[in-house]
């Protein structure tokens, strides 16, 4: 998005304006999924307080106020008038909590102006808290031999995570998560890292460790059993079914002879 630049440019020319100040960390967090965030806040010369975020591709939201506009998406501030701070907290972080957060402040009182001045931002980046597991690796093979596309690829899957690194080694490889990695989550809500890996014998060094493929189950036959041997009636169904039926011809029979006479009692 080409909004968070101006941003960061408007903010770094307004940071000081009329007397009003507002400063954030040079820093750029990163905190795993569920864990707890706080981001800070020092000002001067302001009666109003904010704090905004803008998350990937998306436009700017005001998060919370020291006025009126307590929370949202489970943030909270609170303002410390004696040390001149407005830090932004939230108890459990989540992957969608990723992304840039202004602090900014307004003069009040009569004649104040409405302008508002930001920090230059803090980018927090929350991470997905994979549980450590043991590296799986599966052989996908082509229905289909087409030329130039290979017959078979090895997909490694269940890389526990990775905390304070950007790259794992793969096959004397160096792999960046960002580029050859992907995140999905399993059944239970796992998250784990993938990657595909093109070569012929599907081994994967890892972590001094060599991994093979898992053998692939064997055809599974599917046949469905004769109807004579699953399908098998009542008697006692059977003769209930027929006696059903005698009532209903009975009741139907009843019906038309009622029609009938009405009729005839009708023309007389």
């Amino acid at each position: 998005s080409c909004t968070a630049p101006l941003l960061i440019a408007l903010a770094s020319v307004f940071a000081r304006s009329n007397g009003q100040t507002v400063q954030q960390p040079v820093s750029q967090p990163s905190v795993l999924q569920g864990m707890e965030v706080q981001l800070n806040c020092t000002y001067s010369g302001a009666d109003y307080l904010f704090w905004y975020v803008q998350n990937p591709d998306k436009p700017l939201e005001m998060l919370v106020s020291n006025y009126g506009f307590k929370t949202n998406k489970g943030f909270t501030s609170k303002e410390e008038s004696s040390m001149s701070t407005f830090n932004l907290h939230k108890e459990t972080a989540e992957l969608s909590d990723s992304g840039v957060y202004f602090c900014a402040v307004r003069e009040g009182g009569y004649g104040a102006s409405d302008k508002l001045v930001f920090g230059k931002g803090t980018s927090l980046t929350v991470t997905a808290d994979i549980k450590d597991t043991e590296p799986s690796v599966y052989r996908l093979k082509a229905d289909k031999n087409v030329e130039g596309v290979p017959k078979s690829v090895c997909l490694a899957t269940d890389f526990p995570v990775l905390k304070n690194e950007t790259e794992l080694k793969l096959n004397t490889e160096k792999v960046n998560k960002d580029e050859r990695l992907w995140l999905d989550k399993t059944e239970d809500n796992t998250w784990r890292y993938s990657t595909v890996i093109l070569n012929s014998d599907c081994r994967v060094e890892y972590d001094d460790k060599t991994i093979l493929e898992k053998p692939s189950a064997g055809k599974i036959e599917c046949s469905s059993p004769k109807i004579d041997e699953t399908f098998k009636t009542d008697e006692r169904l059977n003769t209930l079914s027929l006696r059903m039926l005698g009532l209903r011809f009975l009741t139907i029979k009843a019906i038309v002879f009622n029609i009938i006479i009405t009729l005839r009692l009708w023309s007389s």
